[in-house]
Protein backbone atom coordinates (compact mmCIF):
# COMPACT_ATOMS: atom_id res chain seq x y z
CA UNK A 1 0.00 0.00 0.00
CA UNK A 2 2.73 2.36 0.68
CA UNK A 3 4.51 2.01 -2.76
CA UNK A 4 1.26 3.01 -4.71
CA UNK A 5 0.94 5.62 -2.16
CA UNK A 6 4.51 6.66 -2.92
CA UNK A 7 4.12 6.57 -6.57
CA UNK A 8 0.84 9.01 -6.27
CA UNK A 9 2.87 11.56 -4.51
CA UNK A 10 5.79 10.78 -7.06
CA UNK A 11 2.98 11.39 -10.27
CA UNK A 12 1.32 14.36 -8.96
CA UNK A 13 4.99 16.17 -7.84
CA UNK A 14 6.75 15.23 -11.29
CA UNK A 15 6.80 17.06 -14.23
CA UNK A 16 4.88 15.43 -17.34
CA UNK A 17 7.06 15.49 -20.26
CA UNK A 18 4.49 16.69 -22.61
CA UNK A 19 5.33 17.19 -26.13
CA UNK A 20 3.01 20.19 -27.86
CA UNK A 21 0.26 21.31 -25.83
CA UNK A 22 -1.18 20.14 -22.49
CA UNK A 23 -3.88 17.18 -24.25
CA UNK A 24 -0.54 15.46 -24.86
CA UNK A 25 -0.65 11.17 -24.23
CA UNK A 26 1.89 11.87 -21.18
CA UNK A 27 -0.25 14.31 -19.36
CA UNK A 28 -3.12 11.97 -20.19
CA UNK A 29 -0.65 8.80 -18.38
CA UNK A 30 -0.07 11.15 -15.88
CA UNK A 31 -3.54 12.00 -14.89
CA UNK A 32 -4.57 8.20 -15.16
CA UNK A 33 -2.25 7.13 -12.67
CA UNK A 34 -3.21 9.88 -10.25
CA UNK A 35 -6.77 8.38 -10.49
CA UNK A 36 -6.15 5.29 -10.19
CA UNK A 37 -3.71 5.94 -7.07
CA UNK A 38 -6.66 7.67 -5.52
CA UNK A 39 -9.10 5.23 -6.01
CA UNK A 40 -7.10 2.34 -4.95
CA UNK A 41 -6.71 4.50 -1.81
CA UNK A 42 -11.04 4.58 -1.06
CA UNK A 43 -13.08 1.90 0.79
CA UNK A 44 -16.60 1.79 -0.17
CA UNK A 45 -19.79 0.69 2.80
CA UNK A 46 -19.28 -2.80 0.48
CA UNK A 47 -16.67 -4.40 -1.18
CA UNK A 48 -16.27 -3.81 -4.70
CA UNK A 49 -14.13 -6.14 -6.93
CA UNK A 50 -15.44 -4.34 -10.39
CA UNK A 51 -15.36 -0.43 -10.23
CA UNK A 52 -17.36 1.21 -12.94
CA UNK A 53 -15.85 4.29 -14.08
CA UNK A 54 -18.51 6.26 -16.05
CA UNK A 55 -17.23 9.54 -17.98
CA UNK A 56 -19.06 12.20 -18.55
CA UNK A 57 -18.84 15.45 -20.74
CA UNK A 58 -15.92 16.75 -22.92
CA UNK A 59 -12.70 14.84 -21.12
CA UNK A 60 -9.29 15.92 -22.15
CA UNK A 61 -7.70 12.42 -21.15
CA UNK A 62 -11.02 9.99 -21.66
CA UNK A 63 -8.39 7.45 -23.95
CA UNK A 64 -6.40 7.24 -21.40
CA UNK A 65 -8.76 6.34 -18.48
CA UNK A 66 -11.06 4.09 -20.83
CA UNK A 67 -7.63 1.78 -21.62
CA UNK A 68 -8.01 -1.90 -19.62
CA UNK A 69 -4.58 -0.85 -17.55
CA UNK A 70 -6.29 1.90 -15.74
CA UNK A 71 -6.62 -0.68 -12.38
CA UNK A 72 -5.85 -1.11 -8.95
CA UNK A 73 -5.28 -3.76 -6.99
CA UNK A 74 -8.06 -6.25 -5.95
CA UNK A 75 -10.33 -4.12 -8.60
CA UNK A 76 -11.50 -4.30 -11.77
CA UNK A 77 -12.16 -1.05 -13.45
CA UNK A 78 -14.76 -1.01 -16.29
CA UNK A 79 -15.36 1.97 -18.12
CA UNK A 80 -18.00 3.49 -20.17
CA UNK A 81 -19.33 6.86 -21.39
CA UNK A 82 -22.40 8.33 -20.12
CA UNK A 83 -24.37 10.84 -22.22
CA UNK A 84 -27.62 10.54 -20.34
CA UNK A 85 -27.40 11.76 -17.30
CA UNK A 86 -30.50 10.03 -15.55
CA UNK A 87 -30.07 8.13 -11.88
CA UNK A 88 -31.10 5.22 -14.95
CA UNK A 89 -28.60 5.96 -17.12
CA UNK A 90 -25.94 6.55 -14.06
CA UNK A 91 -27.03 3.16 -11.99
CA UNK A 92 -23.81 1.21 -11.23
CA UNK A 93 -21.34 3.79 -11.84
CA UNK A 94 -18.93 3.95 -8.67
CA UNK A 95 -16.39 6.23 -9.90
CA UNK A 96 -17.39 9.30 -12.17
CA UNK A 97 -14.94 10.94 -14.04
CA UNK A 98 -16.55 14.39 -15.05
CA UNK A 99 -15.23 16.58 -18.06
CA UNK A 100 -16.70 19.72 -19.14
CA UNK A 101 -20.24 20.44 -18.93
CA UNK A 102 -22.85 22.80 -19.29
CA UNK A 103 -24.39 24.44 -16.02
CA UNK A 104 -27.89 22.98 -16.23
CA UNK A 105 -25.53 19.21 -17.24
CA UNK A 106 -23.85 19.39 -13.98
CA UNK A 107 -26.86 20.33 -11.78
CA UNK A 108 -28.34 17.81 -13.24
CA UNK A 109 -25.72 15.05 -12.70
CA UNK A 110 -24.77 16.31 -9.16
CA UNK A 111 -28.23 14.80 -7.13
CA UNK A 112 -26.94 11.09 -8.66
CA UNK A 113 -23.53 11.91 -7.36
CA UNK A 114 -23.29 14.02 -4.15
CA UNK A 115 -24.58 11.99 -0.52
CA UNK A 116 -23.99 8.59 -2.68
CA UNK A 117 -20.88 6.49 -2.21
CA UNK A 118 -19.82 7.60 -5.83
CA UNK A 119 -16.23 8.55 -6.09
CA UNK A 120 -16.18 11.35 -8.78
CA UNK A 121 -13.25 13.43 -10.38
CA UNK A 122 -13.72 16.23 -12.54
CA UNK A 123 -11.24 18.67 -14.84
CA UNK A 124 -13.29 21.80 -14.47
CA UNK A 125 -14.29 22.63 -10.68
CA UNK A 126 -11.74 25.30 -10.28
CA UNK A 127 -12.66 25.97 -6.85
CA UNK A 128 -13.25 22.02 -5.75
CA UNK A 129 -16.59 23.22 -4.07
CA UNK A 130 -19.43 22.43 -6.11
CA UNK A 131 -19.96 18.57 -5.39
CA UNK A 132 -17.08 16.27 -6.95
CA UNK A 133 -14.60 15.16 -4.47
CA UNK A 134 -11.74 15.43 -6.14
CA UNK A 135 -10.80 18.29 -9.32
CA UNK A 136 -8.06 17.59 -10.86
CA UNK A 137 -5.80 20.36 -11.98
CA UNK A 138 -2.76 20.84 -14.84
CA UNK A 139 0.07 23.24 -13.22
CA UNK A 140 2.81 23.69 -14.21
CA UNK A 141 3.38 20.36 -16.34
CA UNK A 142 2.34 18.51 -13.37
CA UNK A 143 -1.03 16.71 -12.14
CA UNK A 144 -1.99 17.97 -8.85
CA UNK A 145 -5.53 17.69 -7.23
CA UNK A 146 -7.51 19.29 -4.70
CA UNK A 147 -10.14 17.70 -2.75
CA UNK A 148 -13.62 18.61 -1.62
CA UNK A 149 -13.89 17.40 2.39
CA UNK A 150 -17.53 17.79 2.52
CA UNK A 151 -18.42 15.95 -1.01
CA UNK A 152 -15.79 13.61 0.58
CA UNK A 153 -17.75 12.82 4.76
CA UNK A 154 -21.13 12.72 2.75
CA UNK A 155 -20.34 9.97 0.35
CA UNK A 156 -19.66 7.24 2.56
CA UNK A 157 -16.57 6.36 1.58
CA UNK A 158 -13.80 6.30 3.34
CA UNK A 159 -10.89 7.81 1.75
CA UNK A 160 -7.28 7.28 3.32
CA UNK A 161 -5.55 10.45 4.94
CA UNK A 162 -2.58 10.26 3.61
CA UNK A 163 -4.17 10.74 0.12
CA UNK A 164 -6.41 14.23 1.77
CA UNK A 165 -2.62 15.36 2.55
CA UNK A 166 -1.59 15.29 -0.80
CA UNK A 167 -4.55 17.42 -2.19
CA UNK A 168 -3.35 20.44 -3.12
CA UNK A 169 -4.93 23.52 -0.63
CA UNK A 170 -5.38 26.79 -2.13
CA UNK A 171 -2.90 29.13 -0.97
CA UNK A 172 -3.99 31.40 1.90
CA UNK A 173 -4.55 35.20 0.55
Amino acid sequence: MLAVLSWLMVAGALPSYAQGDPDDAGRAADTARVVAGIISYVRWPQPQPQLQLCLVGLTRYAQELTEERLSTPGQRITPRLVTDLTAAALEGCRLVYIGKLSEADYRKLLPQVVDHPVLSFTEADVSCDTGSMFCLKSRDKQIAFDANLDAIARSGLRVHPSVLQLARRKPSP
